[in-house]
């Protein structure tokens, strides 16, 4: 007997893969940008330039859970350093914890539980509006486990992966009370591409005369690879605060199929978050 079996990233992975988190940002304050990786399915945050500013430090992370037994989580920190007024390096490196299962060809499920190291590197273009280029290494280190239809464990499997990831994102400010983004990522080790594009408007604290500014907005997921592809929708509700701190919720509903196997089609719920260290 042949067994098929190729080593998806499932939805979990290709956010926030979990677009996990999005900070928000107040936009009469230092904005807030972000870049997604989805080899470790984790998503960084950056600043905006504003000017030719003092480099500094960040930190991210965030975890994203779905009804097809597909996990992720990360944290890390990151650096922002501004070269000139319209442009500023990124860096940025986190540890991350993937988990999922989908059907093999023995009719049976394969679990992965795969910790990791993702960093990425890029250069960032505009102010109000802006592009970000990012480019990095993944190193995953993958538990395989295969499992026939009555449960028997068929074989498992230990083993490190080294891939290499590619991302872009634009922001676009419409007003100074609105954002649509937009983000696009491809992880060499599993062949996976994951986009997403989004939508927040703030709905209060338009004057920024208290510490907390909230945000409300639609988003669009879109993943796979030869194994899966998923498309999520979802909203998310995310709230500022005046000291660089940035907490977001966000949930929706996912339909995904798969190379063997039935569809599979259910909720989808994350929490992330951000600060920026003065």
């Amino acid at each position: 007997m042949t067994l098929k079996m190729r080593h998806a990233l499932t939805p979990g992975a290709g956010a926030l893969a979990l677009l996990l988190a999005l900070p928000a940002y107040a936009q009469d304050q230092p904005p807030l940008a972000v870049a997604a990786d989805p080899a470790g399915a984790q998503v960084q945050t950056a600043p905006r330039p504003a000017g030719v500013g003092n480099p500094y430090w960040s930190t991210i992370g965030g975890y994203e859970v779905d009804s097809h037994e597909t996990g992720f989580g990360f944290f890390g920190p990151q650096y922002i350093h501004p070269i000139r007024r319209n442009v500023a390096l990124v860096a940025s490196g986190n540890v991350n914890y993937l988990h999922y299962e989908f059907t093999n060809a023995l009719g049976g499920n394969t679990n992965v539980r795969s910790p990791g190291f993702t960093g990425m590197g890029g250069v960032m273009i505009g102010e109000r509006n802006w592009f970000l280029f990012s480019a990095g290494p993944s190193f995953k280190r993958r538990h395989i486990e295969v499992l026939a239809a009555d449960g028997t464990t068929i074989t498992t499997d230990k083993d490190w992966h080294v891939g290499f990831n590619l991302g872009a994102s634009a922001w676009i400010d419409p007003t100074d009370h609105n954002n649509i983004f937009a983000m696009y990522n491809f992880e060499t080790v599993d062949q996976y591409h994951w986009g997403r594009l989004a939508y927040k408007e703030q709905i209060g604290n338009r004057g920024f005369a208290g510490r907390w500014t909230p945000y409300l907005g639609a988003e669009y997921i879109g993943q796979g690879n030869p194994d899966i592809v998923s498309n999520q929708f979802g909203g998310f509700l995310e709230v500022a605060h005046a000291s660089g701190m940035s907490v977001m919720f966000r949930g929706g509903w996912k339909h995904s199929s798969f190379d063997f196997g039935p569809d599979r089609t259910g909720p989808w719920v994350a929490i992330g978050f951000y600060q920026r260290l003065r």
